[in-house]
């Protein structure tokens, strides 16, 4: 047992990050963007072509934006949450990058979808996850109990 208490919401910062975190949150991070980007452009689009010919109230517009808005802020805070080493952040993104990767990867395999930029969102948030979720600390990061420390150097 650990003779330094560690705050329960946080990660131990003095043993630094695994790379697999980085890797992960950067896959995460990279998936995000794009499925930002590619939202905003469709949401734009869908505004001024297909429908400017049919009547939109104030509800309308208000339900379009929100439905474009609310999961991409949600999305936002749990990666800079997960950024900053919170646990529970770290693990909802690590069920939504799994789950969102694998349900669009899936779906475009189903439709038979040739678009590469979709697919590498998808493999992104899918890997991105996994690597997310390896352990960083844990009885397969720490020194075995028979080894002995190392010992320092002659001066």
């Amino acid at each position: 047992m650990s003779s330094t208490p560690t705050p329960p919401a946080f990660d131990d910062h003095e043993k630094g990050t695994a790379w697999t975190a980085v890797v992960g949150l950067v896959l995460l991070w990279g998936a995000f963007i794009a499925v930002a980007y590619f939202s905003t452009l469709l949401s734009l689009w869908f505004l001024a072509t297909l429908d400017a010919g049919a009547e939109l109230g104030p509800g309308d517009i208000m339900i379009s934006v929100a439905s474009g808005v609310v999961p991409l802020a949600l999305g936002l805070i749990v990666l800079v949450c997960a950024s900053l080493r919170q646990r529970w952040a770290r693990w909802v993104a690590v069920v939504a990058g799994i789950g969102l990767g694998a349900l669009g990867l899936f779906l475009l395999w189903s439709w038979s979808s040739e678009a590469l930029q979709t697919v590498l969102m998808g493999g992104a948030a899918l890997v991105g996850g996994i690597l997310l979720a390896l352990p960083t600390r844990g009885r397969w990061h720490r020194p075995r109990r028979g080894q002995p420390a190392p010992q320092p150097l002659p001066v």
